[in-house]
């Protein structure tokens, strides 16, 4: 699902970087697309609970995958 979130960014202009931590990425993409950044903040909270968190909140998996699909970034505004 996070590999999904990465390839729509990267579409609109936003590749994630070989060496670029999921944390430093989403702050890229806020200073780059303000309006991209609440749903880039909450997907990649919850990839880093479900990835590195000792206990992942029951439903995480879900909601990681109902915002993934949800998340259909716009071509950057003009």
């Amino acid at each position: 699902a996070y590999a999904r979130f990465c390839r729509r960014l990267e579409q609109r202009g936003l590749a994630r970087l070989r060496h670029e931590g999921a944390s430093d990425f989403a702050a890229r993409v806020r200073s780059a697309r303000p309006d991209l950044a609440p749903q880039a903040d909450i997907i990649t909270s919850l990839y880093l609970e479900l990835r590195y968190g000792k206990a992942a909140a029951a439903g995480a998996l879900e909601d990681l995958l109902r915002h993934v699909r949800a998340f259909r970034p716009a071509p950057r505004p003009t």
